[in-house]
């Protein structure tokens, strides 16, 4: 079996959505409308998804709230 490292639902939304929407961190931020700093930090991998956070992806990228929380719940697993 082979151990892979779980990945961060911060960067399955840079490589995953952002990227395929050609979206801009700074387009997602007037989105989103949260602090720019917060988001980069995100995307980086280095702040959790939040149940807030998870309902505005779910809106923008037609997801649901509980798919972003599912990401980050399944990230906390592999890391703990």
């Amino acid at each position: 079996m082979i151990n892979q490292k779980p990945i961060h639902p911060g960067k399955i939304l840079f490589h995953d959505y952002m990227r395929k929407y050609e979206m801009t961190l700074k387009e997602l931020n007037n989105l989103l409308k949260m602090d720019a700093h917060t988001l980069r930090l995100l995307v980086l991998g280095k702040v959790d998804i939040d149940d807030k956070i998870a309902h505005k992806l779910a809106s923008i990228f037609d997801t649901s709230s509980q798919y972003w929380m599912n990401l980050q719940s399944t990230f906390n697993k592999g890391v703990t």
